[in-house]
């Protein structure tokens, strides 16, 4: 958990590249309100969640490499 002033994020990246696995499976991995943000270049998936008055709302970046 990040803390910007007021606000906070958690980031989840998902190596989900195993496709005999069902997507619920990694779905239990992060909270249901996570939002997705892209795709790695190594192709792992990331999420991210906002807390309160925002992390990235309020000017944080994210970069995806």
């Amino acid at each position: 958990m990040f803390d910007h002033g007021h606000g906070g994020a958690a980031v989840y990246v998902l190596d989900m590249s195993d496709t005999s696995r069902p997507l619920a499976h990694y779905s239990r991995m992060i909270p249901d309100d996570c939002e997705s943000v892209g795709t790695t270049s190594d192709g792992y998936e990331v999420f991210m969640t906002e807390a309160a008055d925002g992390f990235f709302s309020q000017g944080a970046k994210i970069t995806l490499k």
